[in-house]
């Protein structure tokens, strides 16, 4: 785990090594630890990124776990190729001098996906925020796939976060993920004692 770094620089270092296209797509990476790294309020700092050949992804990790959402969908969708993957959890803590400082921490995407597939809960409600300053809250099924109708009728969208029935459970989910348990490595065998003439066991 890498502490208290410059997060932009340690996250470009990885993107320039493994992502060789589409490289703009850390542009929007930026952009969102930036704004996360200003933001007054400490909630919503801690995002899963990956660098794949084809692009980056800078998911919030939340969202991750939540199987309705976009984050959950972008996160799984690359389950067939976990060996292109760099991916780590991302932690801003502050900023300094206008560039976002926190933690770093590895994955291993091949396990971590397979969890966040198998237990990933429902959204339950989304909660919306309009340019207006209005804030409605929903059933997902009445939002899912109609976010132009909505915000034909509300005016443009600022944001949205969903919500699950047990957000205990969510928050459990995502402490076990951050703390897998460590796998335990097997002791060697001991060879078979043999008797004072050489041959088989000893038996004692």
């Amino acid at each position: 785990m890498e502490e208290n770094i410059d997060i932009l620089a340690f996250l470009e270092q990885v993107m320039l090594e493994n992502t060789h296209s589409y490289r703009d797509d850390f542009q929007l990476d930026i952009r969102k630890l930036t704004a996360a790294a200003q933001a007054p309020e400490a909630g919503n700092r801690a995002f899963y990124w990956m660098s794949r050949p084809c692009g980056t992804w800078c998911l919030n990790e939340r969202s991750v776990f939540i199987q309705d959402s976009f984050e959950h969908c972008a996160w799984t969708a690359y389950e067939n190729e976990p060996d292109t993957i760099r991916a780590f959890l991302v932690i801003v803590s502050g900023q300094e001098q206008g560039r976002p400082m926190g933690k770093v921490s590895p994955i291993d995407y091949k396990s971590n996906v397979l969890n966040v597939e198998k237990n990933a809960l429902h959204a339950e409600t989304v909660v919306l925020n309009f340019a207006d300053g209005e804030t409605v809250i929903l059933p997902y099924e009445q939002v899912k796939g109609r976010l132009r109708q909505l915000k034909e009728q509300y005016g443009t969208i600022e944001g949205f976060h969903y919500t699950v029935e047990d957000e205990h459970k969510l928050e459990a989910l995502i402490f076990s993920a951050r703390h897998p348990p460590e796998r335990k490595s097997r002791r060697p065998k001991r060879a078979p004692q043999r008797g004072p003439d050489g041959r088989g066991p000893c038996r004692t």
